[in-house]
């Protein structure tokens, strides 16, 4: 059995600016509050005595800089931080840094609604493989039981489509809160959902 602790980066420069397409933009930092959510959920878990084998942590900046508050407040060097780009973000190619309203027009958001499973941005990628290189991450034979993985809203969102094999759309409605837990359980037979989006721990 494999608990996964999927941790939703803490907030970054680009939540504070929701006009632009974001996508990976793993070049973004956390802002003052990410770094007090960021430790919040540090703490969080080290109260609720989850003891990591491994640390995961997409390459995007707000990602290790969430990992390794988290660390800190559980104590764990930083050294034991391994990344993976297979928990990256959803990658949005050209549009990444540009105006929604200016990408957005009736007509993309129409072919978006229409199957957003499928559909990728200009030199991007579809939630479908998104999905799946979290699906494959996620299903592999680790030898860690206990994993915290620090990783996005979309990522997360996909990967529980799959695990729940729901309408693909209902990627479009989940809630994820950063620094929020998603708790995941893989037995031998099936996997199990313990939690998803809990931010209890964050208070502003």
């Amino acid at each position: 059995m494999t608990d996964f602790y999927l941790i939703r980066h803490a907030e970054s420069t680009g939540n504070t600016n929701p006009h632009l397409i974001n996508g990976r933009s793993n070049h973004y930092p956390l802002t003052e509050k990410g770094f007090l959510q960021a430790r919040a959920v540090g703490k969080r878990l080290l109260a609720d005595g989850i003891k990591p084998d491994l640390i995961a942590a997409s390459p995007a900046i707000r990602a290790q800089q969430t990992a390794k508050t988290i660390c800190d407040e559980l104590k764990i060097p930083h050294t034991r931080i391994v990344t993976f780009d297979d928990i990256q973000e959803l990658s949005q190619g050209d549009w990444e840094g540009k105006m929604r309203e200016e990408v957005y027009t009736a007509d993309v958001l129409e072919r978006i609604n229409a199957d957003n499973w499928n559909f990728r941005a200009p030199n991007g990628e579809s939630q479908k493989e998104l999905e799946e290189r979290m699906h494959s991450w996620v299903s592999r034979p680790h030898q860690s039981k206990t994993i915290i993985a620090v990783t996005h809203a979309m990522a997360i969102k996909c990967l529980l489509r799959k695990l729940l094999d729901s309408t693909p759309k209902m990627t479009l409605h989940w809630q994820l809160s950063n620094a929020s837990i998603t708790h995941i359980r893989k037995t031998p037979d099936t996997w199990q959902i313990v939690k998803v989006n809990d931010h209890s721990h964050i208070l502003t």
